[in-house]
């Protein structure tokens, strides 16, 4: 009577049999012959592939939903045959040269012959990099560029070569590279033990390259460039898997940005998304990077309620032009900047003239008597600021700034007020000297572009009117501000 068999011990026969094979496979030596490959097929390759198939790295890859596999085709079918049997591609490339061909015939002889239309190949000499582009880019063109990020390029096999060109081509379109790697390898044989292979995707080392560029996005970002930033910021997407990171960026950047161009409602709009996706863990800033953001909240609320004229802000529109003008001159934009600090000057005067009832735009006979402002005391205000003054025919109806300053010297507004007689024709003689500055910018009447001393110039006056007006406003100097106004650094 035949002795019964267990399960286990079939197995363990099963498993001796087929190290007793491996082995013999091994002391077949480095030379290739088609005896080693059928014994290799009809003894070896069924276990080997399910254990490949069974392998962790196995279950990882096949989550990725490769539906295309471009293959180098070397002397080796096996690294095919397991990348085929993983993925089961809708379409299978070979990239092979006129000596690798003949590989195929053993590829297909295991497959079964899939039907032509399932897979396609491509003849070129190994060492014509040239030509492995061009074919590479033929075949990636055929799949569509909406499908690339279903497509696995597998360089196991091939030359160095073609190998080489193929991961760059992978690389630089953020196609996945694959390669078939062992646990065990044999030194004495140069060869990995059969049942050992698993199959990895390889980082790319292009992620490195997306880390170089985002450094370079926040250096354009300090100092102050942000439509370039966001250039780079935009680029590297399709580019790199760590999209978040970039997104974070861009998301800072547009804060600022926005602040920046005088948006202040969508940089107020920006920092509250910003600080949902922090509190959800979709960004990971450090505990400054949201303190800072968080205090410039505060502020840039406190700004858009100075914009709409609410009492007790109005201080802050001078001192969120001062700043912009200082931005810009950073960044060697001189005409924009002097014109910012023309509207610091100017906004302090409208501010000024509010609160004595006067509105610079539309002003009436009315508003001047109620603010007991006469048109003798103007003329004498302005007759000691102009060489050759010639006198109006009265009080102006629309205020331009220098009206408006000399209005509130003989209104001896509280901005003056610490000021002697001479001191405050000195002052009202710098701003005049200032204000033509403006009037010569190329954005305004001139056609000279203004210079880093023109910029100075105005620069000095705007500050000392500043303070003055802070001062009279909120009782604090400029420079109790300034670390509030200064943007983030990354």
């Amino acid at each position: 009577m035949e002795k019964e068999v267990k399960p286990s011990e079939n197995t363990n026969s099963k498993s001796a049999d087929f190290e007793d094979n491996a082995s013999k496979y091994i002391s077949w030596g480095k030379e290739r012959s088609d005896d080693k490959e059928d014994f290799y097929f009809k003894e070896l390759y069924d276990e080997v592939l399910k254990r490949f198939l069974s392998h962790k790295k196995s279950e990882e890859v096949r989550k990725k939903g490769y539906k295309y596999v471009i293959s180098l085709v070397g002397y080796s079918a096996q690294p095919i045959l397991f990348w085929h049997s993983l993925v089961n591609p809708l379409k299978h490339f070979f990239v092979c040269s006129p000596e690798t061909e003949k590989t195929l015939d053993r590829v297909m002889e295991i497959l079964g012959y899939p039907k032509p239309s399932t897979w396609d190949k491509v003849v070129i000499k190994s060492t014509d990099i040239l030509s492995i582009y061009k074919n590479m880019k033929d075949v990636l063109k055929h799949i569509g560029k909406e499908n690339w990020k279903s497509v696995l390029i597998d360089i196991t096999g091939g030359k160095k070569s073609m190998a080489g060109a193929a991961s760059v081509i992978g690389q630089l379109l953020n196609i996945d590279v694959g390669y078939i790697d062992y646990d065990v390898y044999l030194d004495k044989q140069r060869k990995p033990r059969p049942g050992t292979e698993y199959p990895i995707i390889l980082d790319n080392p292009l992620e490195v390259f997306s880390d170089i560029e985002i450094e370079k996005a926040k250096d354009f970002f300090n100092a102050y460039h942000f439509e370039r930033a966001n250039e780079i910021l935009e680029g590297l997407h399709g580019k790199t898997r760590n999209l978040l990171e970039v997104e974070k960026y861009k998301n800072i950047n547009d804060i600022y940005k926005n602040w920046n161009d005088f948006d202040i409602d969508r940089a107020i709009e920006k920092i509250k998304e910003f600080q949902e996706s922090v509190k959800n863990c979709v960004f990971v800033v450090n505990e400054g990077v949201k303190e800072k953001i968080s205090q410039h909240l505060s502020l840039l609320e406190d700004i858009k309620k100075g914009f709409d004229d609410q009492p007790n802000y109005e201080h802050f529109v001078p001192l969120n032009f001062y700043f912009a003008a200082e931005r810009y001159n950073s960044t060697r934009k001189f005409d924009i900047a002097v014109f910012l600090m023309y509207r610091v000057l100017e906004s302090i005067e409208q501010v000024r003239l509010k609160k004595r009832g006067i509105n610079p735009s539309n002003t009436t006979k009315e508003q001047y008597e109620k603010a007991g402002l006469t048109f003798d005391g103007y003329k004498r205000v302005a007759g000691a600021v102009y060489n050759n003054f010639s006198p109006p025919n009265g009080l102006p109806k629309k205020i331009a700034l220098m009206d408006g300053f000399i209005s509130l010297a003989a209104l001896k507004d509280g901005i003056f007020a610490s000021m002697n007689e001479n001191a405050v024709k000195t002052l009202l003689r710098e701003i005049y000297g200032v204000t033509q500055l403006r009037n010569n910018s190329i954005y305004t009447h001139g056609f000279t572009p203004l210079k880093e001393e023109d910029y100075t110039k105005i620069r000095r006056v705007a500050r000392k009117v500043l303070n003055l007006f802070l001062q009279k406003e909120v009782g604090k100097s400029f420079n109790s501000f300034e670390k509030d106004f200064l943007f983030l650094k990354l």
